[in-house]
């Protein structure tokens, strides 16, 4: 998971994106990987949805950036509707390997 400030898409830290990449660059049959936008209940449904696709799409534009093939990449947002109650734990970005090679 790689965690966001309140009302930011901007990545802080890369630690858990430094881990992600490994894994990615070390496992090619992991063809299609969903990344997952969230974000917390404080604010308007619209806005934190929106800002929810932007979180996903700037972790997107970092695994580019750093090698990761584009086609690999599906950025989707959620908004709210995966809280966990938590508001510093629902400001994040998740992964899901959606395709493997046969």
């Amino acid at each position: 998971r790689v965690f966001f400030a309140l009302d930011e898409d901007v990545i802080r830290e890369e630690r858990g994106l430094q881990d992600l990449l490994a894994w990615l660059a070390s496992h090619p049959e992991a063809q299609l990987v969903r990344i997952e936008g969230h974000a917390d209940q404080i604010g308007r449904s619209r806005y934190n949805y929106e800002l929810s696709v932007k979180r996903a799409e700037a972790v997107r534009t970092w695994l580019v950036a750093h090698g990761i093939a584009e086609e690999r990449l599906q950025a989707i947002g959620t908004g709210e509707a995966r809280i966990t109650g938590a508001h510093e734990d629902d400001r994040r970005v998740g992964f899901t390997v959606l395709v493997w090679a046969d």
